[in-house]
């Protein structure tokens, strides 16, 4: 029986270390999510305007003060925001519009809120592209952006305004857009719902024709704008922010182009978020995120396996199951044992019983008999303990063979789509 037990535990050992290794071989080669607090949003239901979504690198220009601009930062008339290259960001104002600053793009914002505290938003694009979504105006509300000697005025709509050397394109997605000269002496022209304006740089007038394709692509990411509530209780915006490795590596959350290597973003408590993280040469990473608290993930992309590679990860999918056979069978054999063994402890129990009835001379056989009962007893419990781990390392181990054989689909099917 001792030679037994000690075959059993040299093989229960073996067992484990064999499990540790292959554990602390998929924790180390599998990538890390790590996630770092934010501060959390601080808002008096008082802003005007302010920052909702930010990548790259950002400044606002006010007074005779250069400010670096971060998500929640708070906007006022004469700020002039800056987008640097490869960057872009987000601007609410007020509870009318939600305008996109793209790369490349600098304004200036002349009013926000009327005397009234009507929103009177009017901007000046002074070169780059801006996109707008608005919502349908109340009577008083306005919302204008001035390009060169052009006003473009909007009752509610999806547009977007760039400026470059050439000249100034106006884009309408939805509803109308009224171009007037800024001395009000020539007749508006107005641009409805699929129509482009464009006015050559210097001209006094320009030509409206049909939407393109490539302008439809350029506007197509309006529909993911919308207005939040600012004025909502503590705790009802969170801050999300996503880091990517590597750092030119595109970020898509909820299926638009948020940014590069860096992004963060303000949305209701709550909100899930599909986050793509891409970059060509690596596997895409896909992180969906609820956001309930102001967190920054961090998520580092793996270049994708050659064809040798995943051959090896096939071998280890085999490796794994093999172990898990062993296992199922290790699990059965025990479980056996244990049967047996709970079968002569009820015997052994009986046969006491009756020593002791029958005689107190038996005294040492009893005594001989107990500690019997005692070892099988704790041999009980031992394997009830063994059969537990066994089960639970099964578990784990068909876990992992999952885990590497949606892994190899994944890569099978990256590799298709990119040969």
């Amino acid at each position: 029986m001792k030679q037994l037990i000690r075959t059993v535990l040299v093989f229960l050992i073996g067992m484990i270390l064999a499990a540790i290794a292959v554990y602390f071989y998929f924790d180390m080669t599998s990538t890390p999510k790590e996630t770092r607090k934010l501060a959390p949003l601080s808002l008096t239901g008082d802003e005007e305007a302010i920052i909702t979504a930010l990548s790259g690198e950002v400044f606002i220009l006010r007074d005779d003060s250069i400010i670096t601009a971060e998500t929640g930062t708070a906007l006022y008339a004469g700020d002039i925001i800056k987008v640097v290259d490869e960057s872009f960001c987000q601007i609410q104002f007020s509870t009318v519009a939600s305008a996109r600053l793209r790369s490349n793009t600098i304004i200036k914002i002349k009013s926000i809120l009327n005397m009234n505290s009507t929103p009177d938003v009017k901007t000046e694009i002074l070169t780059g592209t801006m996109l707008y979504r608005v919502n349908k105006l109340r009577e008083g509300e306005k919302l204008e952006v001035k390009s060169e000697d052009k006003i473009y005025s909007v009752k509610g709509t999806t547009f977007l305004v760039d400026r470059n050397s050439e000249g100034t394109s106006l884009i309408v997605a939805e509803g109308l857009v009224s171009v007037a000269a800024g001395d009000g002496k020539a007749v508006p022209v107005e641009t409805g719902a699929g129509q482009e304006y464009f006015v050559i740089q210097g001209e006094s007038a320009g030509t409206l024709s049909p939407m393109s394709g490539s302008s439809k692509e350029m506007i197509r990411e309006g529909e993911s704008f919308r207005v939040l509530d600012l004025t909502g209780e503590k705790g009802s915006l969170v801050r999300t922010g996503i880091v990517a490795i590597p750092s030119d590596a595109q970020i898509y959350v909820n299926g638009y182009l948020s940014g590069r290597g860096s992004f963060t973003g303000l949305y209701p408590s709550g909100e899930e978020l599909t986050v793509l993280v891409r970059k060509r040469g690596y596997a895409d990473k896909v992180l969906i995120i609820n956001a309930e608290t102001d967190l920054e993930y961090r998520i580092v992309l793996e270049p994708e396996m050659t064809g040798s590679e995943i051959l090896e990860r096939e071998r280890e999918i085999s490796a794994e199951q093999g172990l898990a056979d062993r296992l199922k069978m290790e699990l059965e054999s025990r479980t056996e044992r244990l049967k047996e063994v709970e079968v002569l402890i009820i015997e052994l129990k009986e046969e006491n019983s009756e020593l002791i009835s029958r005689s107190a001379r038996d005294e040492n056989r009893i005594r001989t008999m107990s500690g019997r009962i005692q070892e099988l007893e704790q041999l009980q419990t031992d394997l009830s303990s063994d059969i537990d781990d066994l089960e639970r390392k099964l578990e784990e181990s068909e876990t992992r063979e999952a885990k590497l054989r949606d892994l190899i689909k994944q890569i099978q099917e990256i590799s298709s789509d990119n040969p």
